[in-house]
């Protein structure tokens, strides 16, 4: 039987009663692309540049539950971007993994937040 106290493993049918509004539709979103991307919060988990190790939430005996409630309450937890299209949901690390979920020509080119251009790799 599941335990319905851990976020991460509560049926969708019960998260409206594990979470109240306001933020019971955030979780329901987060939990959805988690899982249509195939990550778990610790795969998710964004351990640099973050207070992941700060909090403790690094060491392997931490539940994915608890790891989900820190993600909640630090949004900087989340390792991003997490990019959702017809295509499919990834974590889109290195950010040459957009292309595949993007309908681009060969050779296109993205210019990212801190000025470095990726181009969309050319078919042989």
């Amino acid at each position: 039987m599941r335990d319905q106290t851990d976020p991460i493993r509560t049926p969708l049918a019960h998260w409206t009663i594990a979470f109240g509004a306001p933020n019971w539709v955030f979780v329901l979103r987060r939990q959805h692309l988690f899982a249509a991307a195939g990550l778990t919060p610790r795969t998710a988990l964004r351990t640099t540049k973050s207070p992941a190790e700060e909090l403790g939430l690094t060491d392997p005996s931490i539940s994915d539950g608890v790891i989900f409630e820190a993600m909640l309450k630090h949004p900087i937890l989340v390792n991003r971007p997490i990019v959702c299209t017809e295509k499919g949901v990834a974590l889109c690390r290195p950010s040459e993994a957009v292309f595949k979920l993007l309908d681009v020509a060969p050779g296109a080119t993205y210019t990212k937040e801190d000025g470095d251009v990726i181009t969309m790799p050319k078919k042989s």
